[in-house]
């Protein structure tokens, strides 16, 4: 369970440490620097929180101009991004010769 948090933590982990680097001085003391990473964890959820209800309330239109948008400011990213294949996903693939999202979790 431990592991599992820490996995997802890891995640989160460098978005967080921008804004605790801002606040953190060295000056302050380790229950005020453990306060200003769990501020910005919360507003790191926050924001995504946010971001989805948005979203969720965008006409058809509005989405796909949205998603195109999101999509020219995350490609430079893609190219630090480690293509991986979930290894049940290949069974499957392997075992019925078919492929697709759609099969693959209804196991068709």
């Amino acid at each position: 369970m431990m592991e599992a948090i820490l996995n997802q933590f890891k995640q989160v982990a460098p978005y967080v440490v921008i804004g605790v680097k801002e606040k953190v001085t060295a000056a302050m003391s380790e229950s005020e620097v453990r306060a200003v990473i769990h501020e910005e964890i919360v507003a790191y959820f926050t924001n995504h929180s946010r971001l989805a209800i948005q979203h969720m309330t965008l006409g058809s239109n509005d989405r796909a101009t949205f998603a195109s948008v999101m999509y020219e400011l995350l490609k430079p990213l893609t190219s630090r991004v480690v293509a991986t294949t979930n290894p049940l996903y290949e069974e499957y693939v392997l075992r019925s010769g078919k492929t697709g999202a759609r099969n693959y979790i209804t196991n068709a």
